[in-house]
This record gives C-alpha cells, sequence and structure tokens, in this order.
C-alpha cells in the first residue's frame, strides 16, 4: 500500500488505502487531530473541522491545487510517491582498467661477466 502525504506548514494529511489521518503543527511537533474513512463526502468537506481547515490551508498554499481534496474524494487516484530508479554502474571496460604491458629495458647495461679461468 502506498502512503501519500499533502504537508504545508500548518497541516499535514496522510492516506494511507482508505484512512486518512489529519495533523495540526504544534510548535516543533506534529499532533494527530482526526482520523477519516475515505471517501469523504463532499458534505464533510462544509462544516467546520481540522479536514477542512487542512484542505483549505493546502489549496491556499499551493496556489488552487485540488489534489488532495479529490485524493480524499478517492475521484482520483493519488499522485505515488516514487523514489527515483537506481541505475546500475556499468562495469568498467578492460581495457580502462588493466596495467599497460609495455616493455621496459634495464636502468643499466647487463654485467659483463668474464669467463671461468
Amino acid at each position: 500500500m502506498a502512503s501519500v502525504i499533502f504537508e504545508t506548514d500548518l497541516f499535514r494529511i496522510q492516506i494511507l488505502g482508505r484512512t486518512a489521518w489529519v495533523e495540526a503543527r504544534d510548535g516543533q511537533n506534529w499532533v494527530l487531530k482526526n482520523q477519516h474513512a475515505l471517501p469523504i463526502s463532499t458534505q464533510s468537506l462544509e462544516e467546520p473541522s481540522p479536514l477542512r481547515s487542512a484542505v483549505e490551508d493546502f489549496e491556499r498554499a499551493k496556489h488552487g491545487d485540488t489534489s488532495l481534496r479529490n485524493a480524499l474524494m478517492l475521484q482520483k487516484p493519488a499522485p505515488r510517491i516514487e523514489k527515483p530508479a537506481i541505475r546500475p554502474v556499468p562495469p568498467p571496460s578492460p581495457a580502462k582498467t588493466a596495467p599497460r604491458r609495455t616493455f621496459r629495458g634495464p636502468l643499466r647495461p647487463p654485467l659483463i661477466v668474464s669467463p671461468a679461468s
């Protein structure tokens, strides 16, 4: 089940399956205000409640974005939060990692060995 979170500075709504949790900011912490079964009726968004305040705050903060309202009413599928795909790193080519095999001559000339007498 995918979890979808809609958050503003004042409210956070988390949707998991057919349940929505409404939280409000209290200083540095989030406080659970209420829980709702989905879908939400349009009447429940007209009554004064933390849910209505959260939806209005989200739409005001996001410049009229109604994705939260649609997700609560199950009109459209809620947007999924997907992690970016991790691309596997291709193995380095053998030509780049293999040391170059070049023949180097000796640093000094070979010793001359005198024949045994």
